[in-house]
């Protein structure tokens, strides 16, 4: 099973903000406000169907939140008790200055990550690594048929 792009933000970053839903009006057609119920959606369908493996592309938050990040890695770790999970981050995922919480009268700043804090959250989806590389490019022998290449192809910075 793969699954991209699924730009997560965590219900306590935006919850009882008339303005969120004001900017989720005129985006681009992300529907982060959904996030739950398509996690919830994905985790009933791996349980339906059992998969081998699940493969999950960035930008797995909106804009790179950490709260977003640890609530969407809780998912995945209730998915994993199925099957393997492997992900690779993407440009929204880490070091981003986006980041953003939304609260009832004004929008601020919210934490973000850098690539060693995303390997800590991510740990139970991503094989181990040299801590100093910013890249989370990686292969993995699934099964002696099948070789898994992610390629992290963004600048991730410090």
């Amino acid at each position: 099973m793969v699954f991209s792009d699924p730009h997560y933000l965590s219900p306590e970053l935006y919850q009882g903000s008339p303005l969120f839903l004001k900017l989720v009006a005129r985006s681009d057609g992300k529907i982060p406000q959904q996030g739950e119920a398509i996690m919830m959606a994905i985790r009933r369908e791996v349980q339906a169907n059992q998969p081998d493996l699940i493969v999950v592309t960035g930008d797995l938050s909106l804009n790179g939140e950490r709260k977003s990040h640890e609530a969407l890695a809780e998912h995945l770790r209730q998915m994993r008790i199925t099957c393997p999970v492997y992900v690779i981050p993407g440009n929204h995922d880490i070091c981003s200055s986006s980041a953003r919480q939304f609260l009832p009268s004004k929008i601020q700043a919210t934490e973000s990550v850098n690539a060693s804090e995303f390997r800590t959250i991510y740990r139970d989806f991503l094989p181990a690594q040299d801590p100093e590389n910013t890249h989370m490019s990686y292969a993995v022998e699934v099964t002696d048929r099948l070789l898994l290449v992610m390629l992290d192809v963004c600048e991730h910075g410090h």
